[in-house]
């Protein structure tokens, strides 16, 4: 995955710039950020697609048509 490699390229290169160093410590960090944000887009398309759930048909103690919090009498 290109964009994985970009992303640990980029947190590399940052993680070895010279903290004194602040201009060049600000530009390797706008490169993470970058290289996170290009990741981020397909990594929450995929999440989105495998946790798109059917709505629940129970309650929370799993007993069906009761709602949660209903008192049996």
């Amino acid at each position: 995955m290109p964009l994985y490699q970009n992303y640990a390229a980029a947190l590399t290169a940052y993680n070895e710039t010279d903290p004194a160093d602040a201009a060049l410590k600000e530009a390797a960090y706008a490169d993470v950020m970058s290289a996170f944000v290009a990741l981020a887009a397909p990594l929450k398309h995929t999440q989105d697609r495998l946790w798109d759930l059917p709505a629940p048909t129970a309650s929370r103690d799993g007993h069906r048509g009761q709602e949660v919090g209903a008192r049996e009498d």
